[in-house]
């Protein structure tokens, strides 16, 4: 899904620690996720990036965990607006995985010439995934170069039975 530019150097480590990096690596890979669209709304303008890291986080209240790149835009978008929307893909899905890997510039319209529908908080779902999710922001944790946002399920519902996309990278060191 993306190149080695988007591989963490290893630099300011001992030899002995970037050998066990480079080791755990591809188990970190094995780790399985879903491939998820993460859309923000600024404004009138829509944000939206490709994410595999979300993780269901608690009961009550129904709450998620999304990882993003601290260096984003998006990134900025949820920190300012604490709202966004996952829209799941299902394994039958490849074609929006190739079209939102390639990542979308902040000023292009990410779904351009795609079907949405506007959750409650006004970021946009795919009307062609597997579920969708409303989520505020409850709070956000550092976590190296990514930034960990928890947030709660304020809305949601499936959309098409299908099973969704699954994703196990063969390296936890590289997207």
């Amino acid at each position: 899904m993306a190149d080695d530019r988007d591989r963490p150097e290893r630099t300011n480590g001992s030899n002995d620690e970037d050998s066990r990096w480079q080791a755990a690596g591809p188990a970190v890979g094995r780790i399985p996720s879903g491939l998820y669209i993460l859309s923000c709304r600024d404004g009138d303008r829509d944000q939206a990036i490709l994410v595999s890291w979300v993780q269901q986080a608690a009961f009550q209240p129904l709450a998620v965990t999304v990882c993003l790149r601290a260096d984003r835009p998006v990134t900025r978008c949820v920190r300012s607006t604490q709202r966004f929307a996952l829209s799941i893909l299902g394994e039958d899905q490849a074609d929006l995985v190739a079209r939102f890997a390639r990542g979308v510039s902040p000023e292009q319209d990410p779904f351009h010439e795609l079907f949405i529908e506007r959750a409650e908080s006004g970021c946009a779902v795919l009307q062609e995934a597997v579920a969708a999710l409303d989520c505020r922001v409850l709070g956000e944790s550092p976590a190296g170069d990514h930034v960990v946002f928890v947030a709660e399920v304020t809305g949601g519902k499936l959309l098409r039975d299908v099973k969704p996309w699954v994703h196990v990278r063969k390296d936890g060191t590289r997207y």
